[in-house]
């Protein structure tokens, strides 16, 4: 797990033989193969000011502090500069987040996939808002430098 910049470095050195990228990219000499799709959630208590919104944009949150999870790759860089009126509480440790979610208000985020993974428990009493911005609504693809043996893996 790395952060954009160093993925996108390391698949052009041929640091790495392959990678997932939030983009599908334009270079000649790559095979990229569509992975899945992705959509960011905002959690909130039942009680929130935002609770009752059937979606929201990354300019509706700006303001609202959070808890984050660490090593989040691109997510996190997003948060960062699209929150920047938001201080961000982040946990390292899983379980100590889902924890400390549970036993408070402050929002959090979570995406489709995760929820249908069962990722995380943090219990009933937060409504997931969707969140509209297109940045945060993400296809991933699998990316590899053209060659026989990852020919087999494209199909």
């Amino acid at each position: 797990m790395a952060d954009l910049p160093a993925t996108e470095q390391a698949l052009r050195t041929n640091a790495c033989d392959i990678a997932v990228l939030p983009y599908r990219p334009d270079d000649q000499g790559l095979r990229v193969r569509h992975l899945m799709d992705e959509q960011l959630f905002v959690c909130v208590k039942r009680d929130h000011a935002l609770a009752g919104r059937t979606s929201v944009t990354l300019d509706n949150l700006n303001g609202f502090n959070f808890l984050l999870g660490s090593d989040l790759g691109f997510w996190s860089d997003l948060c960062r500069n699209r929150l920047t009126a938001s201080k961000l509480l982040v946990q390292s440790d899983d379980f100590a987040l889902a924890e400390v979610i549970r036993q408070s208000s402050l929002p959090c985020f979570t995406t489709d996939v995760a929820v249908r993974m069962r990722y995380r428990n943090i219990g009933n009493s937060r409504v997931s808002i969707p969140i509209e911005d297109p940045e945060v609504n993400v296809s991933f693809y699998l990316v590899a430098h053209d060659s026989p043996k990852i020919a087999k893996l494209f199909g």
